[in-house]
């Protein structure tokens, strides 16, 4: 048996393990089963897990800012992709966040894998 990688690039904070102080573990759940886009751009952030499925750690992304690259298939990036996303979304980001008591310092473009 064996076990791919992926690859991210996402702007937004890391969680690594913890859920945000100010979620229960029951509304965390919640929360991670909402995939659908009108659920994310409501509440103003994606979850992207990373680290692996068995084990995961937590990213929360502004919407639209994930890049991914799939084991085998190189993606390009391009440099006007760091600058070109929605800033107004960043206020929604950051103002969702204080609502969930998560911390910002870290609030920034991250590369992170997710093994499989």
């Amino acid at each position: 048996m064996g076990f791919h990688a992926t690859t991210m690039l996402a702007y937004g904070i890391d969680l690594g393990e913890e859920q945000p102080p100010n979620v229960t573990e029951e509304q965390w759940e919640e929360i991670r089963e909402e995939w659908g886009k009108d659920e994310i751009a409501a509440r103003g952030y994606d979850i992207i897990i990373h680290c692996s499925y068995d084990y995961p750690m937590y990213f929360l992304a502004i919407p639209g800012t994930e890049k991914t690259a799939y084991q085998g298939y190189p993606k390009p990036v391009d440099y006007d992709d760091f600058n070109t996303f929605d800033h107004h979304l960043l206020a929604d980001f950051i103002h969702a966040m204080e609502k969930l008591g998560a911390d910002t310092t870290n609030l920034g473009w991250h590369i992170m894998g997710v093994l499989g």
